[in-house]
């Protein structure tokens, strides 16, 4: 018989396995966590998901369009989002629904279906799709605490404005459009002078 040494052995490595897989988890969570938030005039990083109607979203493919993203959390209170979802809303229709293109992302897996059921009951009619941590990360957001977050992407790709942690009222959307839209005719100005 043996002394059971291999079995004391076999018990260690796998705790130690088990210690090294938490500790690597561990440290990709604050890797994940700790990257630098995007910043305006920064290049919005791709989001390329499948919407709760099955249809393919890819932001690069609305270059040449401003583009409202929008991340909410299922964690926050309804209310909050349904808050977040109505200033998107009232901002599109000041805006003008041919100039600006909203996209919703709930940053944590959910259901589709609910999260089709909360678009439809919040009268949306844009895009919505669950997004990954993998996107969420990407923009800088902590899925967790920092959500809400608004961004407006502009017609290069670059980001224009940026709100996160509180829901965005619509006026303040329609102000940041409004100077991305000044920029851009003073820029367009100043090429047709300089010529």
């Amino acid at each position: 018989m043996g002394d059971g040494s291999n079995g004391k052995g076999m018990g260690i490595a796998v705790i130690a396995v088990i210690l090294l897989a938490s500790i690597a988890l561990f440290s990709l969570g604050l890797y994940i966590s700790s990257r630098p938030a995007t910043v305006q005039g920064e290049m919005a990083p791709e989001i390329s998901l499948t919407d709760v109607d099955g249809k393919r979203f890819d932001l690069s493919e609305l270059r040449g369009r401003i583009v409202l993203v929008c991340f909410i959390n299922d964690m926050c209170s309804y209310s909050y989002s349904r808050d977040q979802m109505r200033e998107l809303k009232n901002a599109t229709n000041e805006i003008g629904w041919d100039r600006l293109v909203p996209v919703t992302m709930n940053a944590r897996i959910v259901d589709e279906e609910q999260f089709r059921r909360f678009r439809d009951s919040n009268e949306c009619n844009w895009t919505f799709a669950v997004g990954t941590m993998e996107v969420i990360s990407s923009y800088g957001a902590d899925a967790e605490k920092a959500l809400p977050m608004v961004l407006l992407v502009d017609r290069d790709g670059r980001i224009a404005y940026r709100n996160q942690g509180s829901v965005t009222g619509s006026s303040d959307i329609v102000s940041a459009f409004r100077s991305l839209e000044e920029a851009r005719s003073r820029a367009l100005y100043d090429r047709m002078v300089n010529a």
